[in-house]
């Protein structure tokens, strides 16, 4: 990653990435403590919720690069 893009990605996604991911331990451990599950349960609910984090992670990031996008294309860099 060049040095911008890190720039960029510690402004902007790490803070609600780190946040997300608690969010997502924490789910996680009201869900287990709520809901009685085996440990194979338990397993397939954590892929879930990782897989559902990603998903949201993944979104988030195309919808940056679109309005990256289209902000370069209303004020071109000269």
């Amino acid at each position: 990653m060049t040095d911008t893009y890190m720039d960029h990605f510690t402004s902007y996604a790490h803070d609600i990435q780190w946040r997300l991911k608690k969010a997502e331990e924490e789910t996680f451990d009201q869900l287990t403590q709520l809901i009685p599950m085996s440990n194979e349960h338990k397993i397939d609910l954590a892929d879930r919720l990782h897989a559902l984090r990603f998903r949201c992670c993944s979104e988030s990031f195309a919808l940056g690069v679109e309005l990256g996008l289209r902000l370069a294309t209303e004020f071109p860099v000269k």
